[in-house]
């Protein structure tokens, strides 16, 4: 290595992530991956957005002023058995300044020791990140002893934020008003269920007669108050069994709950009976 590439390396300070170095990461995103590597809102919604969101998630390299490098986790409690668990990271978007890539900044005793220390003062056990195959035999396997799981497939549906947890409601809402019965339920008046998910904004799905729209503010007397935990929106429709097993178990465990049902059940008795009428 050469005084210059050693002095350049001895300039590198990490940091944690703060909301006026925000700019910089897009920034430096944007020159690794590309323009198209997407724009703040959407650094947000992966990022900073996120349930669970902590500073120390995020690790910014920078050489002097200059934002060169990034480093992004989430850390998840990773369950083996009952009684079994473990803390594990998720990692991705690692981005570097092509100016400075090639003289080591990824030796265990710069940026990779800076973030196994980052990691292990958080109890991390198991690190786990995405990638395609070509940059895992290029880097993760030769560079960094990586080893691929090869036997798991997963899919990941991701609604980190208020305004996408509506969305995904708004939808479901859509498809209740296909069904006859909701349909009769609307017909003289629409119907409100309040929605609580834990660590989002409670908000008002509201079914009319001819939409149905997830609002933002909450309704003074809603018809009925339902509470779910996160999973029940990550389900999928072209998972019929998963999604199932994840309803069941959450029923189970009393995580769904629901007020107001003497009055909901009230209402769904009036409408089948003017309709019969």
């Amino acid at each position: 290595m050469s005084a210059d590439q050693d002095g350049r390396l001895r300039s590198v300070q990490a940091h944690q992530y703060t909301l006026e170095a925000e700019a910089d990461l897009l920034r430096l995103l944007q020159t690794a991956f590309g323009p198209e590597w997407g724009d703040a809102a959407l650094w947000r919604w992966k990022h900073c957005t996120r349930p669970g969101f902590s500073p120390c998630d995020v690790l910014i390299y920078t050489s002097g002023d200059t934002a060169i490098g990034c480093w992004h986790m989430a850390s998840h409690s990773l369950r083996f058995a009952a009684g079994l668990e473990v803390l594990s990271s998720f990692e991705g978007d690692y981005a570097l300044d092509p100016t400075w890539r090639g003289i080591g900044i990824r030796r265990k005793d710069q940026a990779t020791g800076r973030e196994l220390r980052a990691l292990a003062q958080r109890g991390v056990v198991a690190r786990f990140a995405f990638t395609s195959q070509a940059l895992y035999e290029r880097l993760y396997r030769n560079k960094l002893g990586w080893r691929r799981v090869p036997t798991v497939t997963s899919r990941y549906r991701k609604l980190l934020n208020d305004r996408a947890i509506r969305s995904r409601l708004q939808a479901a809402g859509a498809r209740l008003l296909q069904g006859r019965f909701v349909q009769r339920l609307v017909r003289s008046k629409p119907l409100v269920i309040q929605v609580e998910v834990r660590g989002f904004s409670p908000c008002s799905l509201v079914i009319e007669r001819s939409a149905a729209a997830c609002r933002e503010a909450v309704l003074a007397i809603p018809d009925l108050t339902v509470r779910i935990p996160y999973a029940a929106l990550t389900i999928s429709r072209d998972r019929p069994g998963f999604s199932f097993l994840v309803l069941i178990r959450a029923l189970l465990s009393g995580q769904v709950r629901a007020r107001g049902l003497t009055r909901f059940s009230l209402r769904c008795v009036s409408s089948v009976f003017i309709v019969g009428n």
